[in-house]
């Protein structure tokens, strides 16, 4: 049986990991943005820029900085049709 990555699974996971070292700004993002967008195309484009703007805190710890990074990467392979 394959796995496949569950982008939206893995963003609530990263949430709730952000609101627990205290980024709770940023883990509203990332529901502000899934639960707004319309289509699954526009979700996961909002869901990357969100990412790629919360890499760039100083502030965050490996396991998370990790999570993101391979969520980051799940979402642009998704969005350009190819397997990570």
């Amino acid at each position: 049986m394959i796995m496949r990555f569950d982008i939206y699974a893995e963003a609530r996971i990263v949430r709730d990991m952000l609101a627990g070292e205290s980024h709770g700004d940023k883990a509203s993002r990332l529901d502000f943005v899934m639960d707004q967008g319309s289509t699954g195309s526009e979700i996961l484009m909002a869901l990357r820029f969100e990412i790629k703007q919360i890499l760039t805190l100083p502030a965050l710890s490996e396991p998370v900085r990790l999570k993101l990074d391979r969520l980051c990467m799940e979402i642009s392979s998704a969005l350009d049709g190819t397997e990570v």
